[in-house]
């Protein structure tokens, strides 16, 4: 539920297997449940705007999500491992706390949006250049360096990528 400052997830919510959307914006999650994998038809997930520091496994097993939000929380690390979300086209990590990203990003083959304004990203994995079918990658307030971005755009000519430094 949106806006509801819940802290601790409806355990009902996992008696509906066929559950495609899920929004949980604006709430006080500090963590995403391990339970959530229960959710295989999940297509949808809003987490925007809640309490979360770790992005663990637990999104590995729901394998159909298209569209992750996950942007205004206080996301230090993630640790999914995005070979297994293939279907996945939008990504929202906007203002968060990142530092890194982990290497499997470049596994998101059809993902068209990446989010990552607002966080203190210094560098870009190398795989990111394999988001062949990325066209808007967001890098508004990181502290990617300009020639890093210009490298970028001879790399991914079909991908407008929209940059600004702190």
């Amino acid at each position: 539920s949106q806006h509801a400052k819940l802290k601790i997830w409806e355990e009902r919510i996992y008696l509906l297997p066929n559950l495609k959307t899920l929004n949980f914006h604006s709430n006080e999650f500090e963590e995403i449940p391990e339970s959530i994998q229960q959710l295989r038809k999940l297509e949808h997930l809003n987490l925007n705007k809640n309490r979360l520091t770790v992005v663990g496994t637990e999104l590995d097993k729901n394998h159909l999500l298209k569209h992750l939000s996950l942007g205004h929380n206080n996301i230090y690390v993630i640790h999914t491992d995005f070979n297994q979300l293939k279907y996945l086209k939008y990504l929202d990590l906007a203002g968060n706390k990142l530092i890194e990203l982990p290497q499997s990003i470049g596994a998101l083959s059809n993902l068209k949006h990446l989010n990552l304004n607002n966080n203190p990203l210094e560098n870009l994995p190398k795989s990111i250049r394999n988001l062949i079918n990325l066209e808007k990658l967001y890098l508004f307030n990181t502290q990617i360096a300009k020639e890093t971005v210009d490298y970028l755009k001879t790399k991914m000519p079909n991908c407008d990528i929209l940059y600004s430094k702190k």
